[in-house]
């Protein structure tokens, strides 16, 4: 977890061009703030949105809201400069509207931290199952059914991206993204900045955007 937290703080330092310590934080689909909360004494400010009760996100420069992402976004008034989005959009229906929302709610220098697992990936992270995002919907509730696995996840999973797809999305909403290897994983990874490149990204385990707004 410490050795996550580290990696992903790097990345995000690496990506956003402005003093850390300035940058307003959003959390979307915050959940218990695994992502968000190692950020804290380095940012301005944080503020979580889940639609469960997240008890970890109290203290002096964090607030929260429960309330669906949707509803938030769709209400919020406010700008962040740093707005994170780690295995959420996955699980949402409209993923179009959803980031045309976020972006909404973005500063016109901010950055959106995005993670999500690759549909082709042969594991499916949210079951454990093998293959099973190579199947058609149909085939896919049998299979999650078959082996009793519909309480693993918590959520139904919408829909998983291929690279292509997530790129087209992100340019397609007015952003340009930029996929990205945690800092800090290692020589192995070192190596894999130089060979994952366009459709290699699709031999990934899952994808970490920064995205910025299209001048």
């Amino acid at each position: 977890m410490a050795r996550i937290s580290f990696d992903i703080l790097k990345t995000i330092k690496k990506g956003y061009k402005k003093p850390l310590e300035n940058a307003r934080v959003l959390d979307v689909g915050c959940w218990n703030g695994r992502v968000s909360l190692p950020l804290l004494p380095y940012i301005r400010s944080l503020h979580g949105v889940d639609i469960r009760r997240s008890p970890e996100f109290r203290g002096k420069k964090v607030s929260f809201t429960k309330s669906s992402v949707f509803d938030y976004l769709n209400n919020c008034s406010k700008k962040f400069d740093i707005i994170i989005c780690s295995e959420v959009i996955e699980h949402i229906e409209d993923q179009i509207g959803f980031l045309k929302m976020i972006k909404r709610c973005l500063s016109d220098d901010g950055i959106v931290f995005l993670t999500t697992n690759n549909k082709y990936w042969w594991k499916e992270g949210h079951y454990g199952l093998p293959f099973l995002t190579f199947l058609p919907k149909r085939a896919q509730k049998s299979y999650i059914k078959a082996f009793n696995k519909e309480r693993t996840c918590g959520y139904e999973v919408t829909e998983l991206f291929s690279y292509s797809r997530l790129k087209r999305y992100f340019r397609k909403t007015g952003y340009e993204p930029e996929f990205v290897i945690p800092e800090g994983l290692g020589f192995l990874y070192s190596i894999m900045k130089y060979v994952m490149k366009g459709p290699m990204w699709n031999l990934s385990v899952g994808f970490m955007v920064i995205a910025r707004k299209n001048k």
